[in-house]
């Protein structure tokens, strides 16, 4: 399958050929070391069904609101690492179901942003603008999540 699938994109003018595939498959990483690639990057799945302590929305600034999904795009510069091809902002926008986009906003200036996929109950992308991290802002995105039950 590999081997007719190489021959396909090369063909199609591809030069890369990046896979993605879950840490504990060791069965798919290994056919795949086999057929000559390597592994250049792990990267981290979380679980959450609650938070590990309540998390206190009184007397805070940060207001969350959902938004349009177009708002994703603003917040493009503030990946400072590369994510998942499924999780790049360009595929999430692709996506055709229905995404809950949440703004977090401090004083109507949006510092945080999360995009949730009710559908499969993911958690697409999660972002806090550079000079905003540490502050809680990405935990209360998450636990105002829980609490308003956005899963289908």
């Amino acid at each position: 399958m590999l081997a007719i699938i190489e021959e396909k994109l090369i063909n199609s003018g591809y030069e890369i050929f990046l896979l993605e595939v879950l840490c504990n498959n060791q069965q798919a990483i290994n056919a795949y070391q086999k057929a000559g690639f390597t592994i250049t990057r792990t990267v981290d799945c979380f679980k959450i069904t609650r938070p590990a302590k309540p998390v206190s929305f009184r007397s805070h600034p940060i207001t969350f609101s959902i938004t349009d999904r177009q708002l994703i795009t603003d917040f493009a510069a503030d990946y400072d690492w590369q994510p998942s091809w499924e999780n790049d902002l360009t595929a999430i926008l692709r996506i055709p179901d229905e995404l809950v986009v949440i703004l977090a906003a401090l004083e109507n200036d949006p510092v945080a942003i999360t995009v949730y996929y009710p559908t499969l109950r993911w958690v697409m992308a999660h972002l806090v603008k550079l000079g905003f991290r540490r502050r809680g802002i990405g935990t209360m995105l998450l636990a105002w999540i829980i609490r308003h039950e956005l899963h289908k």
